[in-house]
């Protein structure tokens, strides 16, 4: 995490969009860092669905709010080929995500350029085909035989991303420590997946790590399983101590919202004690019945206010009339 986040004004816009601590926030956007890095680390993080980024990062709510906000708060930027992108993701990734970048371009650009070579040597063979033979004539070139034309662009140098390499799955693989990574590779090919398939099953096993041992995730590459297998019993136990953490932490940031929440308005009370305090202690009895009756209309809700809420009320009232703020 980039150190100033916590407190970064699209982190609090974020938070203020989906009703969430700062500190949630953070852990929202580490979370959807985390992933582009392991699985979209071209920044292209709309190859998965809102759902799939949602499930990724745990969040138990409305994916399309989730998504919404991101891109309200200028985390996500809408990309008219990717979907999605993470905003200026090629200028803040991690180091070892711009490493693995740049490989790739070098492999592209060394692929592109021994293509180019090939079509070169075979334009020469074929044009001296061409000009080596006339109407029955071998050698004779007496007459004018035009000869192939180059092409007018060369190939598109853009880079290829990581979901249309085998070498970056295999490499991925032998990460998560999978013994017969070039197996797997072999496996999923002839099963009819693409890179782009193998892609997502990694993000999914990524996104449970302990879940699973490397094993499931070979079963599912090679098509031995039709989905993952039941959860590790050590896992499952994890993750239910996690939510009850989570829960527990909601809880006691509602209570530190409500202890604010009343810190704030005893001070409120206080500064209004000593304002106009004075003014409501000498106040007409018909007057301070009408100031009551103006700020509770409701004549049961009146009945029912305790002495002390009697009070806060009409010095609300009062400070509301000198033209303070509510």
């Amino acid at each position: 995490m980039k150190i100033g986040t916590l407190h970064h004004p699209k982190t609090k816009r974020l938070a203020r969009l989906l009703d969430v601590p700062s500190y949630a926030a953070v852990g929202i956007l580490e979370s959807i860092w985390h992933l582009t890095s392991e699985a979209a680390d071209e920044g292209d993080i709309g190859r998965f669905s809102d759902d799939e980024i949602a499930d990724y990062i745990g969040w138990e709510h409305d994916s399309a709010q989730l998504i919404k906000a991101l891109i309200e708060s200028r985390w996500l930027d809408e990309h008219t080929e990717d979907r999605l992108s993470v905003h200026d993701w090629v200028d803040h990734c991690p180091g070892f995500v711009t490493e693995r970048l740049k490989k790739r371009r070098a492999r592209a650009a060394k692929k592109q350029k021994r293509d180019q070579t090939e079509t070169t040597s075979d334009e020469q063979e074929t044009g001296k085909d061409i000009a080596g033979t006339t109407e029955g004539q071998p050698g004779d070139k007496s007459k004018n035989v035009p000869s192939i034309p180059r092409p007018s662009k060369p190939r598109p140098s853009k880079s290829i991303p990581s979901t249309s390499n085998w070498e970056e799955v295999e490499e991925e693989l032998i990460l998560l420590k999978v013994g017969a990574a070039p197996a797997a590779v072999r496996e999923a090919k002839a099963r009819g997946l693409t890179p782009s398939d193998a892609t997502k099953l990694i993000a999914q096993y990524r996104a449970s790590p302990g879940a699973w041992g490397p094993g499931a995730l070979y079963d599912r590459l090679a098509g031995i399983r039709a989905g993952w297998p039941p959860r590790d019993e050590k896992y499952q136990r994890n993750q239910r101590r996690d939510e009850t953490d989570r829960r527990f932490a909601d809880q006691q940031a509602e209570t530190d919202r409500a202890n604010r929440e009343a810190a704030d308005e005893r001070k409120r009370f206080s500064e209004r004690e000593a304002k106009y305090g004075p003014d409501l202690d000498v106040m007409p009895e018909d007057e301070v019945k009408a100031l009551l009756e103006s700020a509770v209309p409701n004549e049961n809700e009146r009945k029912f206010l305790g002495k002390k809420m009697k009070r806060a009320v009409l010095l609300q009232a009062l400070a509301e009339m000198n033209g303070a703020p509510a």
